[in-house]
């Protein structure tokens, strides 16, 4: 069998990669596959648009037209000797073309040129309407037994919809699950078939390459086209042929196996990105450092609330304690302009609350830096004495990532930590709670192993 596919990138032995727009024709092939995704980024080469949708110059709009035309023949040609045709479902794939026609407006230097466009939908290269609505997930059901069913269990895990039918095309095969929403479909037209399928992702991968083609191919041997239907009359679902229950139950196990693990995986990763965010408490600067010291000051204990644009980062409360906090992510050490800030917050506190506040300086210094070049004080000596007269406490990032887990770990820590932080003076020392680096260095002979 010989197979070219539009949009995808994967040669192989069997298959060979073909651009939409090129001369080679589709009839030169038993199979052709069409991922839609990409064709238009062939033609449309500008950023201009026109009611948010591409609009193509008047070049790649005729070749745009000549080559949907021109395929458009081929597809039908090659259901009328019966050769099949896979497209993964497209979500909608519209643009404006030129239509070659000019009003003109005004006169001399005032004269003006309007270009007229018309919409243009690349799906129209179908013999029939295909109407899509853009969507994406990888819950899928499907809705026959046999071939479909055993194609889906075997590339699930690497299959997502993109999109939806709008309206009813030929037998519905997949749906997202739970819905009537129609993912995968079979339409016969003639002596072939166009089969829709949700996309599979080989994430460049040769073993997924070919377990998709081969998989492809054993579900195209698994339809039998030229009979009337390929589908069981309804009644025949109350029978059961010997084993078939069992076997159909431990099935519907599995899936629902699947589909539990499929949703835990999905939670894990979430709790992996919220906690992995904590890094930030190293690396990151502005608004989403303040956020994600908030949240870590939280973890540890402390009421903590966002100051008033402007003014101070963050204002702690904590058993009738009171604490200012300015927050700074820096690529070099910390400056004494930097306490000079926190000290007009603590100031402006007083003299608003009429309450002395501890103020609190946390400093992600040296954050373009990897944690074992960071030799250097992120408070440095200069600046220890403003800080000191006004007893200042100073934190660092890193400091503050390592006391948010301590205190995670350890819940008994928490009050330990928050007293120290109120009766610091100066630069904070982790030794003093207890408290040592949770951090762990990640090597590559690690990964090796």
């Amino acid at each position: 069998m010989k197979i070219g596919a539009v949009g995808y990138y994967e040669d192989t032995e069997l298959v060979d990669c073909i651009e939409f727009g090129s001369g080679i024709s589709f009839l030169d092939y038993d199979l052709i596959l069409l991922d839609m995704s990409t064709i238009l980024c062939d033609y449309y080469t500008s950023s201009s648009t026109y009611l948010g949708l591409p609009s193509l110059n008047d070049d790649k709009s005729a070749k745009l037209v000549n080559d949907c035309k021109r395929r458009k023949k081929e597809i039908a040609e090659m259901l009328r000797i019966g050769r099949p045709v896979i497209v993964f479902t497209p979500e909608p794939i519209k643009c404006y073309i030129a239509t070659g026609e000019r009003t003109y407006s005004g006169t001399g230097k005032n004269r003006q040129t309007t270009r007229i466009v018309n919409q243009f939908d690349i799906t129209s290269i179908f013999p029939f309407d295909v109407r899509t609505e853009k969507a994406t997930g990888e819950y899928i059901d499907c809705t026959v037994n046999g071939a479909f069913r055993d194609y889906l269990r075997k590339v699930i895990n690497h299959t997502n919809y993109t999109a939806y039918f709008e309206s009813d095309l030929g037998e519905p095969i997949y749906k997202i699950s739970g819905t009537d929403k129609v993912v995968g479909s079979l339409v016969k037209q003639d002596n072939g078939i166009v089969l829709f399928l949700p996309k599979f992702f080989d994430d460049d991968n040769e073993e997924l390459n070919e377990l998709f083609w081969n998989e492809l191919i054993a579900l195209l041997k698994g339809i039998t086209v030229n009979e009337e239907d390929f589908y069981l009359p309804e009644w025949t679902s109350k029978l059961y042929l010997p084993e078939e229950k069992n076997l159909r139950e431990e099935g519907y196990e599995l899936e629902d196996e699947l589909i539990r693990l499929k949703e835990e995986i999905k939670r894990k990763n979430e709790e992996i990105t919220k906690l992995v965010e904590s890094k930030l408490l190293i690396t990151g600067s502005g608004r989403i450092l303040e956020l994600k010291v908030k949240e870590a000051l939280e973890d540890i204990g402390l009421n903590v609330t966002e100051g008033l644009p402007g003014r101070d980062d963050l204002i702690v409360e904590y058993n009738n304690q009171h604490a200012v906090i300015e927050v700074k992510g820096v690529s070099k050490s910390a400056a004494e302009k930097h306490a000079a800030q926190l000290e007009k917050w603590v100031s402006e506190y007083y003299s608003v609350h009429e309450i002395m506040p501890k103020g609190i300086l946390i400093v992600n210094g040296f954050k373009d830096l990897p944690l074992d070049k960071r030799t250097e004080e992120v408070f440095p000596n200069q600046m220890l004495k403003y800080s000191e007269q006004r007893e200042h406490c100073l934190l660092t990032g890193e400091q503050l990532l390592n006391l948010m887990f301590a205190a995670r770990i350890d819940g008994e820590l928490k009050s330990k930590i928050i007293e120290s932080l109120f009766n610091t003076v100066g630069r904070f020392n982790l030794e003093s709670v207890g408290v040592s680096s949770v951090i762990e260095t990640y090597s590559e002979s690690e990964s090796e192993d």
